[in-house]
């Protein structure tokens, strides 16, 4: 670095030295105000591609930071937290606590207030049909808890509701189909619909 030095024509005793320069003029401060401002830029560009990896509809764990009436509070990460109501939870939620890392859907990355928009039910949902678009192609058995009885069949738990057609449950015809209600048999996929909000057919 060359330095540039001053005389005091006021002093001729006394020699003033001027702030150090690089070879391009530049003193010492500005060089290093521009540096801060690069590396405050080159900050700014890595947090927002940070970002990047999460996107809408993807399945992110988080973790709950605090509690407000009856939401929790989940920071996944990202530029905010969201809030996720507690009965969202089994239970309720009564035996969370914050610390504990939950998944969850990334809904919206900014609703109108600037947060993000999370969901555990619609997370857990996706993993059960994710579960069963596996069972169906590989043709595994899986079991369902039959809840109620519906036109055509019965309504089965398989972890999402999913329909068991009447004509599937016997090889004969059972007359009365209320006594199967409440209890679980081993079942097969035999048709997803995807056009339909986590709908399945049973056999």
């Amino acid at each position: 670095m060359n330095y540039v030095i001053i005389f005091s024509l006021n002093n001729e005793k006394g020699v003033n030295f001027g702030m150090p320069r690089d070879k391009d003029g530049e003193g010492v401060e500005q060089v290093k105000r521009r540096s801060r401002k690069k590396d405050t830029q080159n900050m700014n560009e890595l947090y927002e591609k940070s970002f990047e990896r999460i996107k809408e509809g993807d399945i992110v764990k988080g973790r709950i930071i605090q509690f407000e009436k009856d939401a929790a509070l989940v920071d996944i990460g990202y530029k905010s937290e969201g809030y996720i109501s507690l009965n969202e939870f089994p239970g309720s939620g009564v035996d969370l606590k914050v610390g504990d890392e939950v998944e969850v859907l990334l809904e919206t990355t900014e609703d109108k207030d600037g947060r993000i928009v999370l969901s555990k039910e619609k997370a857990d949902k996706i993993k059960i049909w994710n579960e069963l678009e596996k069972s169906y192609k590989n043709n595994e058995i899986i079991e369902g808890k039959i809840i109620s009885r519906i036109k055509g069949g019965m309504s089965v738990d398989v972890g999402i509701k999913a329909f068991l057609p009447g004509s599937q449950i016997d090889l004969h015809p059972i007359r009365d189909m209320d006594k199967l209600i409440g209890k679980t048999f081993k079942m097969k996929v035999i048709k997803l619909d995807g056009e339909r909000e986590y709908s399945k057919n049973l056999g």
